[in-house]
């Protein structure tokens, strides 16, 4: 597939790390479908390999916050490699939206504000040593006050433009600087930018799009079971505390050191 540069052309880019997903079909329609990788794989996809630096998760962002690095077409939508576009829908629907928007994403499908991200994360194995109760609470003191709503980061449609390269490279920034859990802070580099991105109205999980398990995910959810049900339950009890001492729940989680488990 060769790439296009013409006016109103669209890449479709996806990227596989560390082995965590299979190579997803191609959707159909794009100008050129890109697969970045840190080791070559054979595919329908033309495959860029990149050096990793770090770890699978945070080497993959690269591709997806920057994809403007990997093609020479005018616009793109970044696909996770675990996203299925089974009724050849996306190049329609991200042909539309960035008529007349820059960026475009989901909602979340089951939360809406950082703060739920937050909690939701703090119980999952691959976030344990990221220090996402500092990173929020970072926000709050700068001023975020978390009532953008929450996004989804499977499928993120953009124009290239510099204004859209700004925003990628501050939220690759925050992803180095504090963790890899880019939709904790998408909603703050939105926020700080003054950004107004577009949004899919459809539901990303029981939209025409469909999500599949990523592959690694299921060697981590067998030792995710170990600690999920002490881990609520230290929760749920923090969180009525907070809010019977009237302190921020993210200052008290952070005093408590609670979470450590």
């Amino acid at each position: 597939m060769n790439e296009d540069t013409s006016l109103g052309s669209i890449a479709v880019i996806t990227g596989i790390f560390g082995d965590y997903d299979d190579v997803p079909p191609i959707p159909t329609g794009f100008d050129d479908a890109v697969l970045v990788s840190d080791k070559p794989i054979r595919s329908p996809w033309r495959n860029v390999v990149v050096e990793r630096i770090g770890s699978p998760r945070l080497a993959s962002k690269l591709p997806k916050f920057r994809p403007d690095l990997f093609t020479s077409c005018r616009s793109s939508v970044w696909v996770d490699a675990s996203m299925r576009d089974e009724q050849n829908w996306l190049r329609g629907a991200v042909g539309m939206k960035l008529l007349t928007n820059d960026l475009v994403f989901f909602r979340h499908p089951e939360r809406s504000t950082v703060l739920e991200e937050l909690i939701a994360s703090l119980e999952l194995d691959k976030y344990r040593d990221q220090p996402l109760l500092e990173q929020v609470h970072n926000y709050q003191l700068r001023g975020f006050r978390d009532d953008l709503g929450l996004w989804a980061g499977g499928v993120i449609a953009r124009n290239h433009n510099s204004r859209n390269v700004e925003f990628g490279e501050a939220w690759l920034t925050e992803n180095k600087k504090w963790s890899i859990q880019d939709q904790i802070s998408l909603p703050f580099v939105i926020w700080n930018l003054e950004l107004s991105p577009g949004n899919f109205e459809e539901d990303q999980y029981a939209g025409p799009v469909k999500w599949i398990q990523h592959k690694g995910e299921f060697r981590e959810l067998a030792l995710q079971k170990r600690t999920r049900k002490k881990f609520r339950s230290k929760i749920n009890t923090l969180v009525r505390l907070s809010k019977e001492r009237n302190y921020s729940i993210i200052w008290f989680l952070i005093k408590k050191k609670a979470l450590r488990i």
